[in-house]
């Protein structure tokens, strides 16, 4: 590698020349060169690894000696591989690095060469120590340099001590001296009954050690003597006259009093205090300015004195401003060049233009301040004195009516009138300048330069969002360009170059094509490094249209992964205790190459007193990343809180990175016995790692030890009061969770969104004694409005346009921001929110990106609610609404002439994306008007399309979503989004009218968007997965008009071949499946379940809980899907609570009454013995097609006999992937499906069928589904299954009237998983007859359904008619050996009805239930649950 030869070049050099390099190695990755690169960058002069070519060769896996790199020659040198050497052979040039020094005496590294028998520690400087390095497999392994110094001398001993004694110090009451006390400060003696102590150190035992004292020094008046802010203005120091008792992130509303609490953010700013210095932290919509009074809270304050709790702080002080206030950073967006409006491509039907043919605005909303704060004290624009002619007046007149709203807020955009921009001069020199003034006093500016061109000879190319943006390493660089109006016979073509750095490996050296740019991650750069890119647009085939816009890319590294491991909550005292945090990781390294540093700190419940009293501190320096402590170290019955921050080497001037973990652990009496247990957050495959989203429920399990499984359980948190009134899922409430464990949900509305992490704890009791688990979870909180308390007063909307089908809002966010990510990282999302079936709340994204601001069309007739979702890089997201109206179109409106009109091929050759995802949204509402899923709605005149106009629609929308397609990179989960958000938006309109031979390509584009499906951590996953069951639904075969569809259940429908149906349904399952497996990501055990769907296709995943090993005990996990099951995220604390009740009724096994009849599936899991120990990391998922029903009938027409019926759709069951799926035996181990069957016949035989893929017909299962009942009144047939596949109700043959059950009156169905059944629980119950009969008959061979034989089913109805007459004389029911069948879909006949009370005293007799057989619903106790109704 030439890297090595640099040796005096700087890190930037080296790690450019490392990138450019590595980019050329065909076998490297590049998460390996980025890896590499940003260890040579952030190291700095810390490390060497750039001069050693073994381990740069080694650390992109291109040379080890474990793959036989053992015999090496360079030159004359020749030998093994050597990571530590210049040329990287062993004897090689050594690669010290430079300013490393060598251990001397009285030097230490850590504790351990230090003589702590004596009292001795090592004290290492927090910054500047110097390093002694040396090399280890490649890496220079360096440790910090301190002093070994006695316990009493330590920095942290005397920071205990001064808060130990409050600050004070003591003196002699009766001494006339006046200088033994400071100004302000009284000599007090102890009141009357108490005595006066003193902590010290003791220089001979090296011990914390208290001493009587006869008084001390104390303030005369207990009050804040200043305040002000910091330079970045997030928080506030105040300065206090005493010591104050410690306080840590309380609510400042117990602090300050109203007015004051008022003005820093209400409950939501925290107060800590340290010493005689309180720290308020503000919150994003805080009030406060530079000169506001703070009062103290009287009477009841939290502020009270360290020495004494009934001394409290009084009084009021003025908050004075930042000393080196940090400035705002002004963004300003514009047009890059005025021209005159035009027509555009695709037809003035469309009404594209209308929105575009606006004035131009400029648009400084997207600046941004230091504290988050979007409330600005002065904005003001100007015109540079750079701009000359007759268009500067106009400017300027433009300028002052801006400068002149009343508000800061409004003048934060400029607009041009139209007469304005069309008095405007051609000249490319114009420029305006706004200046934003923060409400902390400081003012900077920025300058938008841009054209006026009569003629638009060139496209008017901008970036969307400002011209300074930041991306994640770890997620890419998303960049949408735009050229403002592309006229009608204009197409463009679109080319992203790199500008800075030279020769960037970023992007191929020739570009990328394009108007949208996706750069996978992880991008090849580094923490804190600068990308310059440049697009480029021109007109087809006329190069000397060519324009540019440019657009600077910081990028940002991930925060280390702090994962400490540990005993928590209560402890035995005779056990050691091993912190261990060297699983924490850097996401933008490897292992081999992550350079981290670990410091610790402890906390007492109790504090100040330390968590030590002498130089017994355990060892946290000599192995990094790990705290041993031996037992006894800790104090017996009090709380220690440690906590480690791990950081990660950055370059220098680049944002530190850094993360946090914490464990609580109280030592108890060995002695005596206490119930303790384990408290863990629960997390989806994906792991835990990340911090959770605030905006997302949290779920945690307490697994208690065996022996106290039986203790109660009562939770707490101080940060979340209401966690307390939370019930937990157990045993108690779910028979399948294993006794012992419990699930806590906290609904997201509980979750604090200005607080790093948050502490549950579980108070467990048991024959009268107590224990403890804790769990402490860091946090992520989702952005927020700075403007006010609700999210709306960030989101402002305009109506450009208001008559269907033209109608078009611009939206505008203002005021976001977020706790961790800084602003220029936030994302945008616009669309159109609405209601489907069973109260499912989606959201259709039209436009996704770093803009805040964005144009919404395709509105109905009447209401429509538009969203804007804002989301951090971790995902989280928060949302705002505001609803308009939109009115109906000129009387003669006529949608189909309209359409025709579209021009969908010059919209395709255009080459303008955003242009074709809004015709999509526009022409998706044309055909709707035309008769499509609206019932002549939006103007539509309500009669059936023509032939004509079915072909229309299809041709439109063929053209339409193939453009859409192949300009949109769908690895990008933005462009994927937006672009399967148009197409199901076209998909759902013209789903009936197209016919059944125009659907393949709304399943084509679900399956190439789920194709891209990798994961399941896309943010708004479940809207994306419920638009792909949009596209499902629409691709479906309909057979004809629905009524003909309803007048046969069984008839198979001619108008489109078996062979296109059963296509149909494959492309159902390949792309349930994907969605299955991606939602599968972000299903936590425990948890409520992943769901997603409309249009008659439903996909829900849900995740089995964690159990304990032992090869016994039993779980289960039930998922529902249907209309009326949402993933989605409430959006109040009382909809959260809704929300956790239904979570802990979906688990219950007693059931709620219904009545009303279900349109949705469940399958109930149940696993036992050995499955159930190892079934963590399953996920079982559930899709089910109500709209599948008649691709079913064309699928099985010729296959299926004329004597069966399918009733209902498709539910499909099956495991997510990545996990080892268990091998289910029907008996202990199965699921319990219940399928919606309208339609069935209750005198007719019935049972589940598996349907085979690979067949395309009813499979004939070794354990085929066995049928335990009907339930009229909900509609559900359950089954219960052992092999995981794709099910259909199916009925048989009529049986005798004699034989036919009076119909059910009972709501009983099951909700969970069941119990555990018998032991014995016959497959195919046996039929005991009289004397006449001939002998048991199979109940597997009752009037079942041959499959894919005509044949077979004529001898199987023959046998129904005699098993019928033996039914008659049937007289009991008892369990039989299972009798050997011939492989049939059993379909078991219904129950005869002539001794139902003596067939249940057979039941009972013999202690067995006959699963096999319906149930008298009458007897059963357990009821539908109020959410499958």
């Amino acid at each position: 590698m030439p890297v090595a030869a640099l040796t005096s070049a700087t890190a930037s050099a080296k790690s450019d020349a490392f990138l450019q390099a590595c980019a050329k190695l065909s076998a490297a990755t590049p998460t390996k060169c980025n890896a590499v690169a940003g260890t040579i960058l952030s190291a700095g002069s810390s490390s060497n690894i750039a001069a050693r070519a073994g381990m740069l060769c080694s650390a992109l896996d291109l040379c080890s000696a474990a793959a036989g790199c053992s015999a090496l020659s360079s030159g004359s040198l020749e030998g093994a591989l050597d990571l530590c050497t210049a040329e990287g052979i062993a004897g090689g040039a050594a690669t010290p690095l430079a300013g490393s020094v060598q251990l001397a005496v009285r030097s230490c590294t850590s504790s351990a060469n230090c003589t702590v028998s004596a009292g001795q520690l090592c004290q290492i400087p927090p910054a500047g120590a110097q390093q002694t390095c040396s090399c280890v497999a490649g890496r220079d392994v360096c440790q910090s340099l301190g002093t070994c110094v006695s316990y009493c001398s330590l920095n942290s001993t005397l920071s205990a001590l001064a808060e130990l004694n409050a600050g004070v110090t003591s003196c002699d009451p009766t001494s006339t001296s006046a200088s033994q006390c400071g100004a302000g400060e009284t000599c007090t003696a102890p009141a009357a009954g108490s005595t006066c102590q003193r902590w010290s150190c003791d220089a001979v035992s090296q011990k914390l050690v208290q001493a009587a004292c006869t008084g001390v020094c104390v303030p005369q008046t207990l009050s804040m003597t200043s305040a002000a802010l910091s330079d970045d203005g997030r928080s506030i120091r105040v300065a206090l006259s005493g010591f104050a008792a410690p306080l840590t992130q309380v609510p400042c509303t117990t602090v300050f009093d109203v007015a004051s609490s008022a003005l820093v953010g209400g409950a939501s700013a925290l107060c800590s205090t340290s010493g005689s210095t309180l720290t308020v932290q503000l919150t994003a919509n805080a009030t406060l300015k530079v000169g506001s009074s703070l009062a103290v809270l009287s009477p009841g304050t939290a502020l009270v004195s360290a020495a004494s709790a009934k001394a409290t702080f009084t009084g009021s002080v003025q908050v004075a401003g930042c000393s080196s206030c940090e400035l705002p950073r002004p963004r300003v967006t514009g047009p890059a060049t005025i021209s005159q409006p035009c027509e555009t491509a695709g037809g003035a039907s469309l009404g594209l233009g209308a929105a575009l043919a606006l004035p131009p605005t400029f648009d400084a909303s997207a600046s941004t301040d230091p504290s988050g704060r979007a409330q600005w004290q002065d904005v003001r624009w100007a015109v540079p004195a750079s701009v000359t002619g007759s268009g500067r007046a106009v400017l300027e007149a433009a300028a002052g009516r801006a400068n002149a709203l009343a508000t800061a807020r409004e003048r934060l955009r400029l607009s041009l009138t139209a007469d304005e921009a069309t008095s405007l001069a051609d000249s490319s020199n114009y420029a305006l300048t706004a200046t934003v003034t923060s409400w902390l006093g400081t003012s900077a500016s920025a300058t938008i330069l841009f054209a006026k061109a009569s003629t638009a000879s060139k496209p008017s190319v901008t970036v969307a969002g400002s011209t300074q943006q930041s991306f994640k390493i770890s997620g890419g660089i998303k960049a949408s360009a735009d050229a403002g109006a592309v006229c009608k016979g204009r197409s463009l073509e679109w080319l992203w170059t790199a500008v800075s750095p030279a020769n960037w490996p970023g992007l191929p050296a020739a570009g990328v094509s394009g108007q949208q740019l996706f750069v996978s991650p992880p991008v090849l750069a580094v923490h804190g490094q600068t990308v310059g890119l440049r697009v480029l647009a021109n007109y087809a085939n006329d190069p000397a249209s060519q324009a540019v816009a440019d657009v600077q890319f910081t990028a940002v590294g991930s925060a280390p992964v702090a994962a400490l491991t540990g005993p928590s909550g209560d402890v035995t005292d005779d056990q050691p205790i091993l912190l261990n945090a060297t699983a924490s990781a850097d996401p933008d390294s490897t292992p081999s190459l992550q350079r981290l540093r670990y410091t610790w700190a402890c906390r007492r419940e109790d504090f100040p007193t330390p968590c030590f009293a002498d130089a017994n501190q355990g060892d946290q320096t000599g192995t990094p990343g790990i705290w041993s402590l031996k037992a006894g170290t800790l104090s017996n019955d009090k709380l220690h809180t440690f906590t480690v921050t791990v950081s990660k080497e950055v370059a220098a001037g680049a944002t530190p990175l850094s993360a946090t973990a914490s464990i609580s652990v109280r030592p108890r009496s060995a002695a005596v016995p206490f119930p303790r247990g384990s408290l863990k957050r629960q997390c989806g495959l994906s792991g835990c790692a990340a911090p959770h989203s605030t905006d997302r429920p949290l779920v945690l399990a307490l697994v208690l030890e065996s022996a106290f499984s039986a203790a109660a359980v009562s939770w707490s948190c101080a940060e979340v009061a209401a966690v307390s009134s939370l019930t937990a899922a157990s045993s108690a409430t779910d028979p399948t969770i294993p006794p012992g464990t419990h699930y806590l949900t906290v609904p997201a509305a509980l979750l604090p969104s200005n607080r790093a992490s948050l502490t549950i704890a579980a108070n467990l009791s048991l024959a009268g004694a107590t224990g403890l688990a804790t769990a402490t979870v860091s946090l992520n909180s989702a952005p927020s409005c700075s403007l006010g308390a609700s999210t709306s007063e960030c989101l402002t909307s305009s109506i450009l346009t208001s008559t269907f089908p033209n109608a078009a809002v611009s939206l505008l966010a203002q005021g976001w921001a977020d706790a961790q990510d800084d602003s220029q990282l936030l994302r945008y999302e616009f669309g159109v929110r609405s209601v489907g079936a069973g109260g499912r709340t989606s959201d259709s994204a039209q436009q996704i990106g770093g803009s805040s601001s964005g144009t919404v069309l395709g509105l109905p007739v009447g209401n429509a609610t538009l969203y804007c979702c804002v989301i951090d890089t971790a995902g989280s997201r928060t949302c705002a609404t505001t609803v308009v109206t939109v009115n109906p179109p000129a009387a003669g409106f006529n949608a189909a002439a309209a359409l025709a009109s579209v021009n969908v091929s010059a919209l395709a050759q255009a080459g303008d994306q955003r242009t074709l995802l809004q015709a999509a949204s526009q022409m998706s509402q044309i055909v709707a008007a035309m008769g499509g899923n609206t019932a002549g709605g939006n103007g539509s005149s309500g009669t059936a399309p023509t032939a004509e106009q079915q072909q229309l629609v299809a041709a439109r929308s063929a053209t339409l979503i193939s453009a859409i397609l192949s300009g949109a990179s769908l690895e990008d989960p933005e462009q994927r989004t937006q672009a399967i958000s148009a197409i199901a938006a076209i998909a759902s309109s013209a789903a009936s009218i197209v016919s059944d031979d125009s659907r393949q390509m709304f399943a084509d584009a679900a399956l190439k968007a789920a194709d891209s499906l990798v994961s399941g951590s896309d943010s708004g996953l479940t809207d994306l997965a419920t638009q792909l069951c949009r596209l499902l639904g629409a691709a479906l075969p309909t057979g004809g008009s629905s009524a003909s569809a309803r007048s046969s259940g069984r008839r198979s429908l001619l108008d489109t071949s078996g062979a296109a149906a059963q296509g149909s349904l494959q492309n159902l399952l390949d792309v349930a499946r994907k969605i299955g497996n991606a939602l599968g990501q972000q299903a936590v055990p425990g948890g409520e379940n992943q769901a997603a769907g409309d249009s008659g296709v439903f996909v829900s995943v849900g995740a089995l809980p964690t159990t304990t090993s032992g090869g016994s005990g039993s779980v289960g996990v039930t998922v529902t899907a249907g209309p009326a099951t949402s993933s989605s995220t409430p959006s109040s604390t009382a909809a959260s609570s809704a929300s956790s009740r239904r979570a802990l009724a979906s688990r219950r096994h007693l059931a709620q009454a219904t009545t009303t009849t279900a349109t949705g599936a469940r399958a109930a899991l149940l696993l036992s013995g050995a499955l159930a120990s190892g079934a963590a990391g399953y996920g079982l998922v559930l899709s089910y097609a109500p709209s599948a029903s008649v691709a079913l009938q064309q699928a099985l027409a010729t296959s299926l006999p004329s004597t069966s019926t399918l009733r209902g759709g498709l539910a499909t069951v099956g495991w997510t992937s990545g996990a080892s799926p268990p091998a289910l035996d029907g008996t202990s181990s199965y699921v319990r499906l219940q399928l919606p069957a309208a339609g069935y016949d209750a005198a007719r035989s019935g049972t589940c069928a598996r349907y085979d893929d690979t067949t395309k017909s009813l499979a004939t299962d070794a354990k085929p589904a066995v049928f335990e009942s009907y339930d009229s009144a909900t509609g559900l047939v359950t089954c219960r299954v052992a092999v995981v596949g794709s099910y259909v109700v199916v009925q048989g043959a009529q049986l005798a009237a004699a034989s036919v059950p009076p119909a059910s009156q009972a709501t009983s169905t099951t909700d969970a998983p069941p119990p555990s059944p018998p032991t014995r629980v016959p497959e195919s119950a046996t039929l005991e007859t009289d004397s006449s009969s001939s002998g048991p008959v199979s109940a597997g061979v009752i009037a079942g359904a041959v499959v894919g034989a005509v044949v077979g089913a004529i001898l199987i109805a023959a046998v129904a008619l005699v098993v019928v007459r033996r039914r008659r004389r049937q007289h009991s029911v008892t369990p039989t050996a299972r009798q050997p069948v011939v492989p049939v879909v059993a379909v078991a006949a219904a129950p005869v009805s002539e001794a139902p009370q003596l067939q249940q005293e057979a039941q009972s007799a013999e202690g067995v239930q006959h699963w096999s057989q319906p149930r008298d619903q009458s007897q059963l106790s357990r009821q539908e649950p109020e959410e499958f109704k």
